[in-house]
């Protein structure tokens, strides 16, 4: 690559000592290690080397090579590169690789408004989505309120009449047994449905962002490493670096689109082997070793799927927020069964915080959300440079609980 740029660098600069050189040497390295991208924009450098020295000839059968290559390997960029190179120097097929660039180019151009209005699309549907949770929430909280103050009222008039109606207890007992056991089945639909909701919103999601988004920023990263970057060493160390960035994003879009049709497998695999492999697939992505020590599976398997789905989703969101501030080379996860509670702890060897002045994040609010729910309890201790270790206790019940 540097010797290609730097021939291709003195030909714009019109010194043409060393660059035919520079060039060939270049494609010979590139055909060894079959670089095909790298060949492709060789033999382009090659061609507008040709071009320079009016060797038309030879620039045209570098040009086709070329164009020939990025075909086969479906590089658009370089079909157009060399589409646009031939329609200037082959004056006896002018028009015809004109055309071919023109339609090729409009092609491309209605693919990015598609994709783009894809995305427009996602993100309209998610937000008219989350409105449509935010009354629904609404909705239940005051029918639930409604609920509890007509119990409430039913109770305040059923005390009024104690001493006047006696026999009437059992009946208004009864009564109140039934109001609650509708409410509960009331909540009970209300949340099946939501959850319902929630799973084929989260798999179109899914694949909206591995199909439309994924590819979309695919190929902007790939077009960004191929950019002849102009400038000083800072300036091109920014520019790898935000192509680096754009490859992290990738696979964290990646991973976001798989997590979120993991959840029905909660109850079709080997809970502890879920966990396990969840840790492993987000220490490969960030690059961290991990020692998992779990005492507590037999507990985990016959626990209820309410405990699961939430154990797993805090796992998750811990080994999220290690990927994206601690930088840790290490992680233990420790999980064992002690009187009753499953105790969980996590530790990371990466940069930590002052616990004291830590803002909670939606990392740390969908933890302490979900330990809520469960009627856990959580804590954290970091200090800078010396790493960060949050600490879940959760009362064990068994699926028999949750269906009674």
């Amino acid at each position: 690559m540097v010797l290609d740029n730097l021939g291709h660098t003195k030909l714009i600069n019109k010194d043409t000592a060393n660059v035919k050189s520079n060039l060939i040497k270049a494609l010979k390295i590139r055909t060894a290690i079959e670089d095909n991208s790298g060949i492709i924009v060789n033999k382009l450098h090659l061609a507008n080397y040709y071009v320079a020295l009016k060797d038309t000839t030879t620039a045209i059968d570098y040009a086709k090579q070329a164009n020939t290559l990025a075909t086969r390997i479906k590089n658009t960029r370089d079909i157009l590169s060399s589409l646009l190179i031939l329609s200037k120097i082959d004056k006896n097929n002018t028009n015809l690789h004109f055309n071919k660039y023109l339609a090729l180019n409009n092609d491309l151009e209605t693919n990015e408004r598609q994709i783009k209005n894809t995305f427009a699309r996602i993100r309209f549907e998610t937000d008219e989505y989350i409105e449509k949770t935010k009354r629904l929430t609404l909705k239940n909280t005051i029918l639930i309120i409604s609920a509890f103050a007509f119990i409430a009222i039913l109770s305040l008039l059923y005390f009024l009449k104690l001493q006047r109606a006696k026999n009437k207890q059992l009946i208004l007992e009864a009564q109140q047994q039934q109001a609650n056991e509708d409410i509960y089945k009331l909540m009970l639909n209300q949340q099946t449905k939501l959850e319902e909701g929630r799973i084929k919103e989260r798999n179109r999601i899914s694949e909206e962002l591995h199909d439309g988004v994924l590819g979309k920023i695919f190929g902007t990263r790939m077009g960004l490493g191929f950019l002849n970057i102009q400038g000083d060493a800072e300036m091109k160390k920014k520019h790898l670096s935000y192509i680096d960035e754009l490859q992290d994003i990738e696979k964290e879009i990646r991973t976001i689109s798989h997590d979120l049709k993991n959840e029905v497998l909660l109850k079709k695999q080997e809970y502890s082997e879920l966990l396990k492999t969840l840790i492993k697939t987000q220490s490969d992505i960030s690059n961290f070793t991990f020692i998992l020590e779990n005492n507590a599976t037999n507990y985990l398997n016959e626990t209820t799927d309410t405990i699961k789905i939430n154990f797993y989703r805090i796992v998750q969101e811990s080994l999220l927020n290690i990927t994206k501030h601690a930088h840790a080379n290490a992680v233990h996860i420790y999980i064992n069964f002690d009187n009753g509670i499953i105790n969980c702890t996590i530790q990371d060897d990466g940069v930590g915080f002052k616990s004291k002045k830590v803002n909670k994040g939606i990392g740390l609010s969908n933890i302490a959300s979900r330990v809520e729910v469960l009627n856990g309890k959580y804590s954290i201790e970091s200090s800078r440079a010396k790493g960060t270790k949050l600490t879940i206790l959760i009362p064990f019940k068994t699926k028999t609980h949750e269906s009674h």
